[in-house]
């Protein structure tokens, strides 16, 4: 073999391990993020605990599991005491699996990129306190709802937005819709 054409050869080669390595390196280095997945939410539970009192119970579950909100899986276990505060917790779980799953666990992890929005019609009931992310903005798994000393029946719609990178603390504000479900809310009214 002539030299030429022994250097040819070798600048081949090594313009093909040079391809090689550059595509494995950047095939490394540009791998996206992992996506988070929005979260499966068959069941959504919201205990109210007041001072005194019996605890009072909303609960949504998707017993079909088609994501879909159907006053037939809605049941509220009582009536608010008009005049009264109680503490609240939202629990999220996904039944859709063999095991359990509490998604509330994964809403508080990324807790900078959820928050829950309240939305309350007719009812005699404000909602405060939400407890707040690592930046100090509202999350709202646990919350404090207080009732007028009126009596009255409405609604309360709880959201949950995931805004990851664009979370200001305002409801809806942007970003995507997790679970809407509108609970049937009555103070001291029966039900």
């Amino acid at each position: 073999m002539r030299k030429k054409e022994v250097s040819t050869i070798i600048n081949r080669v090594v313009l093909s391990l040079f391809i090689s390595f550059t595509c494995f390196v950047m095939s490394c280095s540009d791998d996206p993020e992992a996506t988070n997945e929005e979260e499966v939410i068959t069941t959504v539970l919201v205990t109210l605990q007041p001072t005194e009192g019996e605890t009072v119970t909303l609960t949504w579950d998707d017993i079909n599991l088609d994501a879909v909100v159907d006053e037939s899986e809605i049941v509220v276990s009582d009536n608010l005491v008009p005049g009264t505060s109680y503490a609240a917790t939202i629990k999220l779980l996904n039944k859709s699996g063999n095991s359990e799953v509490n998604i509330t666990d994964e809403v508080q992890k990324e807790a900078e990129d959820h928050i829950f929005c309240f939305t309350v019609t007719t009812a005699g009931i404000s909602i405060t306190n939400l407890n707040k992310d690592k930046n100090e903005l509202p999350l709202g798994i646990t919350s404090v709802w207080t009732t007028t000393s009126a009596t009255t029946a409405g609604t309360v719609t709880i959201t949950l937005r995931h805004q990851p990178g664009v979370k200001t603390g305002d409801c809806p504000g942007a970003g995507d819709t997790d679970a809407s479900i509108t609970f049937p809310v009555n103070v001291g009214v029966p039900v």
